[in-house]
């Protein structure tokens, strides 16, 4: 890794979905439908994990859009690049990790 990183000539992008302090206290009431399938087993989790049904669905939905956008960002910074060029360039950065002489059983292929 490098001791000194040049960040002046860095691109900085501002990230699309940042919230402030204040958007992220804000709450609004969504109504949703959901089949009833759905809900009871909403519901099932909830009562396991000992949360409201409100605090757990937040969870999913958050951690669920985080995935999303993270995915939409990798696609976007992959959008136009030559997949033989990434692949050789992963492999230029693999052939830089050192090799271990014996590999544990669990740890083969």
């Amino acid at each position: 890794m490098r001791e000194h990183y040049e960040f002046s000539k860095m691109k900085g992008e501002k990230n699309p979905y940042y919230l402030s302090k204040t958007a992220v206290n804000k709450t609004q009431v969504v109504t949703l439908r959901l089949p009833a399938d759905l809900k009871s087993r909403l519901d099932l989790q909830a009562k396991l994990q000992g949360v409201p049904l409100n605090n757990l669905a937040n969870y999913l939905l958050t951690s669920q859009i985080g995935q999303l956008e993270t995915l939409s960002v990798v696609e976007q910074h992959l959008r136009g690049k030559d997949i033989k060029t990434l692949k050789s360039n992963v492999a230029a950065i693999l052939d830089k990790v050192p090799h271990k002489a014996e590999v544990p059983e669990w740890d083969r292929l």
